[in-house]
């Protein structure tokens, strides 16, 4: 794929679990990415992704980060006409499509599927991100953010109502133990009260894996390579095997996205991937985001 403002190939992807407030019914013909995808990536060797929303409608991957999107194995896509002025659900929707679509293109580790945006647009990011677990791993907030619930007003400046929206219920724990957040602002950010707000009274306080970078001598821009490196690293990291309760260990029967069925035992979820044990004693690994929305619903403990 060739690197710089183009079309993706094909159709809106499907989306199993779709959610009212994102638009999955885009016209990809009529619109542009910005793609830049580092030297060294196979099928063999896939790359991660990371999705950017910015808050201006034109957008191109900042020359000082090409390094570090190459030294961590991700390839850059970004959507065009998202800026602010654009509906949020025009924003997360191409977000989502330039996920899938360049997954599904380049072959591309779907563990490592990440979304980020700048000050507006990483507010929709994390909109995203909370939305989607099951399509995002992690999510990089620079200088801007949203948690899906209110948090009390100690270091913000402004008294506008800024920061949460609605996710009915509890976000889940078995996407809590997948979703990472790397929150960064800094010392001169107007928004930065905020910032320690979210982190503290939101992601924090709910235990949703998150780092808050908060960097001396920056202020409402776009963060340096190095500190785009540390989030990289952050939501990056291994995750651990999660735990299963019981009542999700029972053999059932479940569905994929196209129908197909497979009697099995849950055995563990990490990293995105569900572990079955089979009646002959096999094993196999499926991709959580291909299994049928009933049975992502029920390893969530909402079925």
């Amino acid at each position: 794929m060739k690197a710089g403002i183009q079309t993706l190939p094909g159709e809106m992807p499907q989306v199993a679990k779709k959610n009212p407030a994102i638009n999955y019914a885009t016209d990809m013909a009529k619109e542009k990415f910005d793609v830049f995808v580092p030297s060294g990536h196979t099928e063999t060797r896939p790359f991660g992704l990371l999705v950017f929303i910015s808050p201006s409608d034109e957008c191109v991957v900042p020359a000082e980060w090409k390094a570090k999107l190459k030294a961590r194995k991700l390839v850059w896509v970004a959507p065009q006409k998202v800026g602010n002025k654009q509906p949020t659900s025009r924003r997360a929707g191409l977000a989502i499509a330039a996920a899938l679509k360049m997954a599904d293109e380049l072959k591309l580790d779907r563990k490592r599927l990440y979304i980020s945006g700048f000050s507006g647009g990483a507010r929709v990011a994390c909109m995203t991100a909370f939305r989607h677990p099951e399509i995002f791993s992690g999510c990089i907030s620079v200088c801007g953010a949203e948690f899906y619930a209110k948090v009390p007003k100690k270091d913000a400046t402004r008294d506008d109502d800024y920061g949460s929206f609605v996710l009915p219920g509890e976000f889940p724990e078995a996407d809590k133990h997948n979703l990472y957040f790397a929150l960064i602002t800094g010392k001169t950010d107007f928004r930065r009260g905020n910032m320690l707000d979210l982190y503290n009274g939101g992601f924090k306080k709910h235990a949703v894996k998150s780092k808050l970078i908060d960097v001396s001598g920056m202020g409402h821009q776009l963060c340096s390579a190095r500190t785009f490196d540390d989030a990289i690293k952050f939501v990056d990291q291994k995750r651990p095997p999660k735990p299963l309760s019981a009542e999700i260990q029972v053999k059932r029967t479940w569905t994929d996205a196209k129908g197909n069925t497979l009697v099995a035992r849950l055995t563990q979820l990490a990293g995105g991937m569900a572990n079955f044990k089979l009646e002959n004693g096999r094993t196999l690994k499926v991709a959580i985001s291909d299994l049928s929305k009933e049975d992502q619903d029920f390893m969530n403990g909402t079925k």
